[in-house]
């Protein structure tokens, strides 16, 4: 029994010694690994978190600029728009053409630009299509169609610029276009007058339309864009020059047919090159209908050339033009206050030998300081001879 209980005694003392031993093991093991896993904790990198920040930050004030620039209208009271091709004139924009474009312009995904972007492709900042003023918080917003930007100035020389699609913002300058023109015809064929006058200019022919002429006229009335006026620079009128006058209490409104697709819109208000409905011409040639049944000894027979070639005795304007001076060189001719002579003074100094060709042959037509030779007939006109090389110093 003893040789037994010893045994027992010895088997526990074992045991006791081994628990123990694992836990002084385990409690040494776990404090190394704590350490360990302490080492390898990363250290807080100071220029990640820097940057982050900024980047926030900016993307903040960037979202601010964004939520500014499309809430830039409300609490306004007026809001103008002109356009680039007539700049001095503004027109206001009202009820329902104004909450449409504001809505339109809130509606188009805009993008921070910078100026640096900007001047790579808009040369000129003045080179905008439209600009919308907010005079009551000194701000333009310029918009460039071709570009897809967005131009926003302060009258503290403050500027953002925001990058759009193009083609949204085509379609936005569209509407600008539509309201503009909607404004400014509003202003010359209302209220709708009860004469309007159409004018032959080449033959000196006028037609009268009473009231309800008048109405019809206005409702076929239409603009379809605005025109840069470079682009037709050197396009002359085509025969017999149509012009419509429409004569207000103070002033005149004077629209001039340049030809089937172009109108130049010529007021007090506002000069500007359309393109317009062709009802508008067929409608014009319809009540005032011209041709030219002029024989070859009438000076209104040049109206039909094809080409003219011009020498300059002073060796400054030699040319040969079919596209204008053609056309415009005998319309001067023919407008000028002249009459016939029996003779042409000695002293008379030969400026300009002009030959036109009409329907296959050879016109011509000799300019003296005074006089012209066309045919077999003289003529006087004053300072005609001025009046020609002023028509050839036209581009």
């Amino acid at each position: 029994m003893k040789s037994s209980s010893k045994i027992k005694s010895l088997a526990i003392f074992l045991i006791s010694i081994s628990l123990i031993s694992g836990i002084i093991t385990y409690v040494i093991t776990g404090q190394k690994d704590e350490q360990k896993a302490v080492k390898l904790k990363p250290k807080p990198n100071t220029e990640y978190s820097s940057t982050f920040k900024e980047t926030k930050e900016e993307n903040i004030q960037k979202s601010q600029r964004d939520l500014a620039v499309d809430d830039i209208f409300d609490g306004i009271s007026s809001i103008y728009l002109k356009n680039l091709s007539n700049p001095t004139n503004m027109v206001e924009l009202r009820g329902k053409d104004r909450g449409f474009i504001v809505a339109s312009f809130k509606s188009l995904e805009k993008a921070n630009g910078s100026e640096e972007e900007l001047a790579k492709e808009v040369f000129n900042l003045d080179s905008y299509d439209y600009e919308i003023d907010i005079i009551e918080r000194n701000t333009k917003i310029k918009f460039y169609r071709n570009s897809g930007y967005i131009l926003v100035q302060v009258k503290d020389n403050t500027h953002e610029v925001y990058k759009t699609n193009t083609t949204e913002l085509d379609n936005f300058v569209s509407i600008l276009q539509d309201a503009y023109i909607e404004a400014q015809m509003g202003k010359i064929l209302y209220p709708v007058p009860e004469r309007i006058y159409l004018n032959a200019t080449d033959e000196n022919i006028v037609y009268v339309m009473n009231e309800r002429e008048s109405e019809d006229f206005v409702a076929k009335f239409k603009i379809l864009s605005i025109e840069h006026r470079q682009d037709y620079i050197g396009v002359p009128a085509v025969y017999p020059d149509y012009d419509i006058t429409i004569k207000r209490e103070n002033y005149e409104y004077r629209l001039h047919l340049l030809n089937e697709d172009i109108m130049i819109i010529d007021t007090p208000i506002v000069y500007l090159y359309c393109k317009y409905d062709k009802s508008i011409w067929d409608y014009v040639t319809t009540k005032l209908p011209v041709k030219n049944n002029a024989d070859a000894g009438n000076l209104k027979y040049l109206l039909k050339s094809e080409m003219v070639t011009v020498k300059d005795m002073n060796g400054e304007y030699d040319l040969e033009n079919g596209s204008y001076y053609n056309i415009e060189i005998p319309r001067a001719i023919i407008k000028s206050d002249f009459k016939m002579a029996d003779e042409i003074p000695s002293d008379e100094k030969l400026r300009f030998n002009l030959k036109f060709l009409v329907d296959g042959e050879i016109k011509e037509v000799s300019v003296y300081n005074n006089y012209f030779i066309y045919g077999d007939k003289k003529y006087f006109s004053k300072n005609i001879g001025e009046n020609v090389r002023s028509i050839l110093a036209m581009p």
